[in-house]
């Protein structure tokens, strides 16, 4: 049996700054393809999903930020499993919340690089993620 539980996907968002050290993001995420290989089986999962959450600046520099987020997040997980030359197919969709930490640095005023770690619940275990973007203020 072999699995390959690590994908790359990509996320979407799009946020509004309250005040200095608090603002609020939705965002859409295609988290991507895992899947388990065996002696006539074949499991594949595709996971998606949108949310919003609430990000908080712990520490706000001219050229450094940390930041700690919390939000709701509503997934749909596809499954598709063969087993013995038998297909089937699942489509489940659940919501939950979820919790991340991060680091952005200023590279102009409206240019950030950004390095965040979150984990969700999806179904009934955990997806951790690691994302690295760009983030453009406007």
């Amino acid at each position: 049996m072999s699995s390959d539980e690590k994908d790359e996907g990509y996320t979407l968002t799009y946020g509004y700054q309250f005040e200095e050290r608090l603002a609020v993001e939705v965002f859409y995420t295609d988290v991507g393809s895992f899947s388990e290989t065996g002696e006539n089986y074949a499991n594949n999962i595709d996971v998606n999903g949108y949310g919003v959450g609430v990000k908080f600046d712990f520490m706000n520099e001219d050229t450094f930020k940390v930041f700690g987020r919390l939000g709701y997040a509503r997934h749909e997980v596809d499954q598709s499993l063969v087993v013995m030359e038998e297909a089937s197919s699942d489509s489940d969709t659940d919501s939950d919340y979820f919790y991340g930490i991060g680091a952005e640095y200023v590279l102009t005023p409206e240019l950030n690089i950004r390095g965040e770690y979150n984990q969700f619940e999806v179904g009934r275990s955990d997806y951790n993620s690691i994302k690295i973007g760009l983030v453009y203020g406007f």
